[in-house]
This record gives structure tokens, sequence and C-alpha cells, in this order.
């Protein structure tokens, strides 16, 4: 190989940018004393925060009250897997927290059977991702898996102790094999994408890729099996009762947070924006937020709609849906790590950098690596790694758009011409 082939290579590109802003992170945490990690990771400046999203889960289905008393947001299938984790736990121990809460003696992170299991599942976690990364590249080089693993997102839900990196493992899975040769493992896809969905949901998103390849049987046994996931384990979290107070809860939850700007939904999108402006011109903006919330929703919604309708490159399709994923959730940081997987699919044609793909290459980039940053406003943890992520995802859905527009404009002239016949 060649000088110009290693310049031009898009995995040893990464692999050294990956690795070299590692080494610049922890070498910036080192020389921070360990502050810089309020700043690159999620930060509550009253108490430690650290894996809190994986003990207040297993913490709220004590009793299986899951919805009835503690109001939690997973959804059932989640909370089934909690709840078997709870019941490792003294239940005296459930009742200190409530009581204490974090940094007191009785701080859960401080019981052996949950920190054993938070980090059982952790490395689970990325391994499977790991796993399927070699398996999705097949025989490359060893370290670009290990350096796409250790990507932002995977970090950042590491640190939350957050069920994405097994829910995005899972995705990948679907995504690789919904149109293998072999049945089972056909069958093994569909099942991923409906426990993918009983653990978080929006992946379900993910299923819209067997319309497009016009896998109808198969589409409608994915609903099916979604539908199994989602709804069954209700039978353990209050019934149909459990069902109305999980849709209020997960309700509330999206209204509540609709002003939370780390976050990369639209509406956390349109309020950085307005709060942008009103910082420069020293003027509240709350009727500019009304009515461009509404607009920039509808707009990048259609324009990725329209481009999925007009692409046939399937990792294009991953990046649509992945970003629709990201626009349409109120989650934090850690959703990156759906970017995985189209890049992934990325990489297998697009060997080298050229003037056709250098573009959506720098895109992820700057959505995976851990480059360091720096915090513009800690009440509101927002730092510039966020900026440039809206930034990018912003217009990379303009960019999938455009390069889109000439198949988009045959579409909407065939759609015309059906609607005048």
């Amino acid at each position: 190989m060649n000088k110009m082939d290693l310049c031009t290579n898009t995995k040893n590109n990464f692999i050294i940018l990956s690795f070299s802003f590692l080494i610049i992170l922890l070498l910036w945490i080192f020389i921070s004393s360990g502050e810089y990690t309020k700043t690159f990771f999620f930060e509550d400046p009253e108490k430690c925060d650290t894996g809190m999203d994986f003990v207040n889960s297993v913490a709220d289905v004590t009793d299986g009250e899951a919805y009835t008393k503690y109001n939690t947001l997973y959804p059932p299938l989640a909370n089934a897997g909690f709840y078997l984790i709870n019941k490792t736990i003294d239940h005296k121990n459930f009742e200190l927290w409530f009581l204490y809460g974090r940094n007191s003696k009785y701080d859960l992170r401080l019981n052996k059977n949950m920190l054993l299991s938070l980090i059982m599942f952790s490395v689970i976690s990325v391994l499977f991702l790991l796993l399927e990364i070699k398996s999705c590249l097949g025989n490359i080089n060893e370290l670009f898996p290990f350096a796409l693993t250790l990507n932002y997102g995977v970090l950042y839900a590491l640190e939350r102790g957050n069920s994405i990196i097994f829910v995005v493992a899972l995705v990948f899975y679907f995504c690789m094999n919904y149109d293998s040769d072999k049945l089972y493992k056909r069958e093994l896809s569909l099942l991923c994408l409906a426990v993918a969905f009983g653990l978080k949901i929006y992946p379900a998103f993910f299923g819209v890729i067997l319309f497009k390849e016009k896998k109808y049987k198969m589409a409608i046994k994915a609903i099916i099996y979604g539908l199994i996931a989602f709804f069954v384990p209700f039978v353990f979290f209050g019934g149909f009762n459990g069902v109305i107070q999980f849709i209020d809860i997960f309700k509330n939850f999206s209204d509540g947070t609709s002003t939370v700007l780390n976050s990369y939904g639209i509406s956390n999108i349109g309020n950085f924006i307005c709060l942008g402006f009103e910082t420069i011109i020293g003027k509240d903006l709350s009727v500019l937020r009304i009515v461009m919330i509404p607009i920039l929703w509808l707009y990048t919604n259609l324009i990725l709609l329209l481009s999925f309708l007009g692409e046939k490159q399937k990792w294009k399709w991953v990046l649509i849906i992945s970003l629709f994923v990201m626009f349409n959730q109120t989650s934090y940081d850690y959703t990156l790590t759906f970017m995985c997987i189209p890049f992934s699919f990325f990489i297998i044609v697009n060997q080298k950098i050229n003037t056709n793909n250098i573009v959506y290459y720098i895109c992820f980039c700057f959505l995976l690596l851990p480059y360091p940053s720096f915090s513009l406003s800690l009440s509101d943890r927002i730092n510039m790694h966020t900026i440039i992520t809206m930034i990018i995802i912003l217009f990379a859905s303009n960019k999938l758009f455009i390069d889109n527009f000439s198949s988009m404009k045959n579409i909407i002239i065939s759609i015309h011409k059906r609607l005048n016949s």
C-alpha cells in the first residue's frame, strides 16, 4: 500500500483519528485533574450521576410498580430485564435508597450485585456491538471495529449505564440479515428488531426498510413480533392500565424535555436556535419558537422522507432512518451510537476517500469521533460538541435531499400523473 492509498483509505484514517482523539481526551482529563469529564459527559452539578440510567431503572421496578408508582419511561420488556436484576438485591436496600438517594452510604451503586450487573451488561453490550461491526465488515483491519466501537455515543452511553448500545447491536443484526439467504438469520433479524422495539421503541422505524425492499410478508411478521414484544410484558406491569399509564408517562416526558438543549430532537434544535438569537438581540422570542419549531419539524422530516423514497443505496437508507430517529426523540448524546450502523455500511462501499463521498465521510467523523469539546453553559449542559452535531445532522439531511433531487423529482411527477389520471 503506497502513501496515497494510506491517505485516502477510509478505515485507516478513521483509526488514526479515533485513537488520536482518545489519547487527547485522556490527556485532557489528566491535565484537568478529572474536571473535564464534567464537560465531556452528562453532569449533575449537585450529585454524581454516573450509571444512573441503569441503577434508576433497576430501582424503579421494585414490587413491579414501574408505572403505577415510579413512572419509569422504559417499555415493559426492558423493565422485565431490570426486574430480574432487582430481585438479586435485598428489598431493604431499595427502601434505604429511596429514602437517602445518591452519594449516601445507601447509594445502590455501592451494592455489589448492582455494580456487577452494570459492569456485565456494559461488557456484553460493547462486545455484541463489536461483533456486529466485525461481522458486517468482514476481513478488514482488526483495529477498525475497536476504533468505531469507542465512539462518542458509546462512551456517553457507558457513562450513563444506558441500554442503547445493546439496542443498536440488535438493530445492526437486523440491518445485516433481513435479506440473508438463510431462513434462520432472516427470522432472527426480525426477532432482534422486535426486541429492540420492546426495549427502546424508536428502533421500530428501521422496519420501514422491509417496505422499501418490498418484503411485505416480512414486514407484517415484524409488526406482529413487535406488538408481542411490546404488549405481552405488560401482563407483569399493570395490564391494560399499565399501557395507559405508560402512554401518559411517555407523553409527559416528551413534553417535559422539549426545552432540554443537549439532545438532537427537532424541538431542542429549534429551542437552541431561538436561544442563540435571544442572546444576540437581547429579546424574548417565545412567539418565534411556537412558529419555527413545527415548520422545522415538518421540513426536516419531509426531506428525509423524500430522500428515503428516492434513495437506492442501503447505507443511505440506514443513515436517513438514524437521522429521523435522532430528530424525533428527546434522548441525549448516546443516540449517536446509531451512526455506527450506516458508517459501517458506508465503509463497505467506500474503501477510498474521493470527491463523491468525502462530505459524508467528514460528517460521520464529526458524529462519531470522541474529539474534545468545551462547555458553553453548565446549567444547560451545552458544549461545542452539541452545537457541531446539530449543524452536522441538519447539513447531512439537506445533503441527502440534494443528492436525491433528480430521483425525487421523478417520483413527484409520477405521483402527480397518477392523481390526475
